[in-house]
């Protein structure tokens, strides 16, 4: 633990230009999930709104202003539960998530490194991100039909 290392208002902006353009990915995601019509039971659906909730947990930390206005479209679908994801638009959202992914798991272990407390809000968030984002794209590489971590086909 190191108590005199504090993030500097600079680095926080730079973390939050960082993560905002890769996190509205995700938060274009959520919605059109929404609009084409999952279930709220459905494990993809599940996955995206935990990552959207440790996301909107994490930039407020960065910039006061921080987090996107929660927006919820209208389901267009008639019937939730309709929709399915092809193989190849699976292995393309895991892919489209990896650079936000990356960049977490980079901003922890920097954190780790400093040695940030490990109690406090902003390393907790990271971490919580990261988990979450991780399990997201674990679970887009499972239904798109790839082993985890090799990219080949099962």
């Amino acid at each position: 633990m190191n108590p005199k290392f504090r993030p500097q208002p600079w680095q926080l902006t730079r973390v939050f230009n960082a993560v905002s353009r890769p996190s509205f990915y995700l938060v274009k995601l959520r919605n059109r999930m929404i609009e084409v019509g999952f279930a709220n039971e459905d494990p993809l659906r599940l996955a995206v709104e935990k990552a959207f909730r440790a996301v909107q947990a994490f930039k407020p930390l960065l910039n006061a202003d921080a987090a996107e206005r929660e927006y919820l479209p209208p389901p267009s679908c008639v019937g939730a539960g309709g929709a399915k994801l092809t193989n190849e638009q699976c292995r393309q959202i895991a892919d489209g998530l990896f650079p936000l992914a990356n960049y977490i798991g980079r901003l922890q272990s920097r954190f780790q490194r400093r040695r940030l407390h490990h109690n406090d809000p902003l390393s907790v968030a990271t971490a919580e991100l990261q988990t979450a984002l991780q399990g997201l794209r674990v679970v887009f590489m499972n239904a798109s039909g790839k082993e985890v971590g090799t990219g080949t086909p099962r």
